[in-house]
């Protein structure tokens, strides 16, 4: 018998990246016996390691191994193109577990709000992202790389230095990575000449980790330009800096200062760091197109706890064919599930789903919908198993009532949907797609479509 009830404890998990599997993880190891169904409206799982991992990094994705063996037992099952909300709802779910964690990331860009945001070759870093790792819901979005010689990247953080590398890179060092076959044959005839990374802030505000920045100066026949003037420290940055002892901080100003004073030769591409500078508008031309981004320079501002910029009134063109804006994520509401529309995240105290400031019962959340867009992917492990010990506490007050049997909700669903994934079938699409990689020298050849994954399966 079980704190609270009288029979094994079912938990649903909606979503399948980190975070999701690492709540897994935590009630599958748990003392408590619990039965874990985990589902996600796309037919593979592992979420933004599988499709928001730059290909370049082989060695990040080989987590999904802890995964796996995370789950090897038969109190989990995997409902992949399974979408909540539209094969199930929320209601539905409450009424078949005792307890629901919702892991369903960010799924949407935060935006500049800007004149022409959306003008031709001007796209999120969702999108491109999602583009080039073969995304099924961006494997058709259109990047003519050919006609373009200078992109901007509007943003400073780890995401910005993905997209940088990913436009930078030589083709051939994309040739042994598990890059979408389409985005690979693009970017094959892509004439960019420079990639302009733009920062609102300065070089000691860079939200990137020195070893993702470190990347940029491995990059080969790449050459990194930065304005000496804007590596002279003010006064209130200085002041910051004394205060906050990040040596994060320190590292990264250390890898400017030693580009900023590198002499490169002619190389194929520039990638140009220009910061204290806040895109203002983008320039169109007669068909829609972006020709230039006007941008507004900035100065530091001293809030206390953080720096933050104010505009100076001095404004500069940038000439540019196409813009990438990487400044964030934010969540997606769900119908039945309490949404913060301020934060852009589930509504929750420390995990617990909350309405105003009552708990729900038995609703909970992970990753960032919970935090937004914060954290990497090997801290989620700890912040996962943190909710999963609150969702123990918390068995004392669950409701005791009978629950269907566990298999009924298998076939509720294969009557709404008959192109349900198991983990078993993923595991078969996995060795299909390593096995078509190796036959072109790289970790897999991914299927990007639904409909092509329900067919190689036999589900179509």
């Amino acid at each position: 018998m079980q704190p609270g009830i009288d029979r094994p404890l079912r938990v649903a998990i909606v979503g399948s990246g980190p975070a999701g599997f690492f709540a897994a993880e935590a009630l599958l190891k748990s003392d408590i016996e619990t039965y874990v169904d985990m589902f996600e409206r796309l037919p593979t799982p592992y979420g933004l390691v599988r499709s928001g991992v730059a290909p370049d990094h082989q060695s990040v994705k080989q987590i999904t191994r802890i995964y796996e063996k995370a789950v090897e037992v038969d109190r989990f099952r995997f409902f992949g193109n399974v979408e909540v909300g539209k094969d199930i709802s929320v209601a539905e779910l409450r009424a078949r577990y005792d307890q629901i964690v919702f892991a369903v990331g960010n799924e949407g860009d935060r935006r500049l709000g800007i004149p022409n945001e959306g003008a031709v070759r001007c796209a999120p870093s969702r999108v491109f992202v999602g583009w080039y790792n073969g995304h099924p819901d961006y494997r058709h979005f259109k990047f003519d790389l050919n006609e373009v010689e200078t992109v901007v990247v509007v943003g400073n953080g780890n995401v910005s230095g993905d997209v940088t590398r990913m436009l930078a890179h030589k083709f051939e060092d994309l040739l042994g990575t598990d890059i979408a076959e389409h985005a690979l044959d693009i970017l094959e005839l892509s004439t960019i000449k420079r990639v302009i990374v733009l920062g609102r802030q300065g070089p000691a505000q860079v939200a990137y980790t020195p070893r993702e920045l470190g990347e940029m100066g491995k990059l080969g026949d790449v050459a990194i330009q930065i304005d000496p003037a804007d590596l002279v420290l003010d006064e209130v940055t200085e002041a910051f800096m004394a205060r906050t002892h990040n040596p994060a901080t320190k590292k990264n100003l250390q890898l400017f200062e030693g580009w900023a004073a590198r002499q490169d030769g002619d190389t194929a591409r520039v990638v140009e760091f220009r910061f204290f500078r806040d895109a203002r508008e983008v320039l169109i031309d007669e068909e829609n197109c972006i020709k230039g981004l006007r941008v507004e320079k900035t100065r530091n501002v001293d809030k206390g706890e953080r720096l933050d910029v104010e505009l100076t009134g001095e404004t500069e063109i940038i000439d540019a064919q196409m813009m990438i804006t990487a400044i964030g994520f934010q969540g997606q509401p769900i119908e039945g599930v309490p949404f913060d529309l301020q934060r852009r995240t589930i509504a929750n105290q420390e995990g617990r789903v909350v309405e105003g400031a009552q708990f729900v019962g038995d609703m909970y959340v992970v990753g960032w919908a919970k935090t937004g867009p914060q954290g990497q992917i090997g801290l989620h492990r700890k912040a996962s198993a943190e909710v999963v010990e609150l969702m123990k506490a918390d068995l004392q007050g669950l409701p005791h009532r009978a629950l269907p049997p566990l298999d009924e909700i298998k076939g509720l669903l294969e009557r709404r949907n008959s192109g349900q994934i198991t983990f078993s079938d993923w595991k078969a699409l996995d060795e299909l797609e390593t096995r078509r990689g190796r036959r072109r020298g790289t970790p897999r050849m991914k299927f990007t479509g639904v409909d092509d994954v329900l067919e190689v399966l036999g589900k179509a």
